[in-house]
């Protein structure tokens, strides 16, 4: 409940007050499953470039880490798919990518996540094994719901 806080509510402040509260190594996992920390009113920067420097820190990253980070990741998948559901690919609106294709740059990212998680080299855990086949799950379904209402469009 706390991965988000830092990130969207405040920065290393509010990082500070998670260590205070619940201890130094929630803080740790807390910090390596954010991907940017800005003050309140600050512009984080830019999606892809944010994304993109996760990914390659989640390939070092221990198993706590990527136990919560998959666990976080699924939930948003799952909701992404839901809210889909409701209104189709203008969930994708809500997204500030920077790319001229939003559905393809978040299942890019969506995509990447996984096979991060897979990945036999990265601190095996046979705990996120059971957090990455429904992630494959929704994502499977994601796309193919996209591609559908693509050609329905097209």
């Amino acid at each position: 409940m706390l991965h988000d806080a830092p990130e969207d509510a405040g920065g290393l402040p509010v990082l500070k007050a998670i260590e205070v509260n619940f201890g130094l190594e929630v803080a740790r996992i807390v910090e390596a499953c954010s991907d940017a920390f800005v003050k309140k009113g600050q512009t984080k920067p830019p999606w892809r470039d944010r994304k993109r420097t996760y990914l390659d820190h989640l390939v070092h990253a221990n198993k706590s880490t990527l136990l919560v980070s998959a666990a976080d990741k699924l939930h948003n998948l799952r909701a992404i798919q839901s809210d889909f559901m409701q209104v189709n690919v203008e969930v994708f609106d809500r997204f500030n990518t920077g790319g001229a294709d939003k559905r393809a740059d978040v299942l890019w990212y969506y995509r990447s996540l996984h096979d991060i998680y897979v990945r036999p080299d990265v601190a095996p855990d046979p705990r996120r094994s059971k957090l990455t086949a429904p992630l494959e799950l929704a994502l499977r379904w994601l796309e193919d719901a996209i591609t559908m209402k693509s050609g329905a469009r097209g």
